[in-house]
């Protein structure tokens, strides 16, 4: 496991010392690492106050470096809470800020490229995927040029992640294959994870069930042995729905309860949505379906992602609700949901889902 204890302890040492030297940029550097860690182990809040207080120090200082390290750490928080939007605009400061300069040495590259990764990740789970595409490809090319490991896991993560979100399976896979090939070769296990958890979710959409199962129980297995929290309510929720579609009810059902309370304890809301989607079909798959218990979770969360903008989330709830209002016999909500579903996937671009979506609307009730 991490020794995530004994870093927050030398940073607490560290961050005294530079109060009492009264060195700012120090002090900003500092509560940059300190977000970090809180992200780390899962506490979203902290590192939220930690990555204001590097922004609010660095905001007056002439180091761009600095700014946009504040920045991007403020955004990662942001992210992590589910403030997809304001997540991004910190994002879209940082590509403002190191325009012409972004190649002048590794730093600034370092955060471009991971400013515009999260911001593609961010755009997706807000379904914007053309405006993440585009950002994306900046950060391929900066990646492209720069050659190094710690570059291409983030435009893998980012970037393959826009587009496992938007369904295009065939570009999202060997992008997340590369990312992981990098993590196992250059020894990154604090990428692993998202990473092999990412591909996993892939797999499972591509119905390469085996691969997806093996590749997600290590990406959980990972996260929990290295300690690592954040995000590991949206791995557990993908892990949950490969058991799903392998027929591992029990095991679907447990981890997607997992998942939905992990997500809350974290104060991460836009997993929290993803759970409560999955929840709703685990409650659907079961012999003699729980109808009102589906209906609450795919409710919940189409409630809790259209206040958080993620359009997406929005769409599969309402797929989910289709199947399962068809099941029940209402097919006129039944079909209300597959049209919305349609449209919404339809004006998302999201070719996947759409198709999916109107050979159910247009089928047997």
């Amino acid at each position: 496991m991490c020794e995530f204890g004994r870093v927050i302890d030398l940073l607490r040492e560290a961050g005294a010392l530079a109060d009492s030297l009264d060195d700012p940029d120090r002090r900003v550097r500092i509560a940059c690492y300190t977000s970090n860690y809180f992200w780390l182990v899962g506490d979203h809040d902290a590192a939220l106050t930690a990555s204001r207080r590097a922004h609010a120090i660095a905001a007056p200082l002439g180091d761009v470096a600095l700014r946009v390290a504040a920045n991007f750490y403020l955004a990662q928080a942001l992210h992590s809470l589910g403030d997809y939007a304001l997540a991004i605009a910190c994002t879209r400061r940082n590509v403002v800020a190191l325009a012409g300069i972004e190649q002048q040495r590794f730093a600034l590259s370092a955060f471009f490229v991971h400013s515009l990764s999260w911001q593609a990740w961010g755009l997706a789970e807000l379904g914007e995927f053309a405006d993440g595409e585009e950002g994306g490809a900046a950060a391929l090319e900066v990646a492209g040029a720069i050659d190094r490991p710690e570059l291409w896991v983030a435009t893998s993560l980012g970037v393959g992640g826009l587009h496992l979100r938007r369904g295009d399976l065939r570009t999202a896979i060997p992008m997340l294959e590369h990312g992981v090939e990098v993590c196992r070769r250059w020894d990154l296990p604090l990428w692993f994870a998202a990473l092999a958890a990412s591909l996993g979710h892939a797999y499972t959409l591509a119905g390469r069930l085996d691969e997806a199962l093996s590749m997600l129980e290590q990406a959980v297995a990972h996260a929990e042995g290295k300690g690592i929290m954040a995000y590991r309510s949206l791995w557990m929720a993908y892990l949950s729905e490969a058991y799903l579609r392998a027929g591992r009810l029990d095991d679907a059902a447990r981890l997607a309860e997992q998942a939905l309370t992990f997500s809350r304890d974290h104060r991460e809301r836009g997993h929290e949505a993803w759970a409560l989607r999955l929840l709703g079909e685990v409650h659907a798959a079961r012999d003699g379906a729980d109808v009102d218990a589906a209906r609450a979770a795919y409710s919940q969360a189409i409630a809790l992602g259209e206040r958080l903008g993620m359009r997406p989330l929005v769409a599969h709830g309402r797929l989910g609700l289709g199947k399962l209002e068809r099941e029940a016999g209402d097919v006129p909500a039944s079909r209300a949901a597959f049209a919305a579903a349609a449209s919404e996937f339809r004006s998302m671009g999201m070719t996947f889902w759409l198709s999916h979506a109107e050979k159910l609307e247009e089928g047997p009730p």
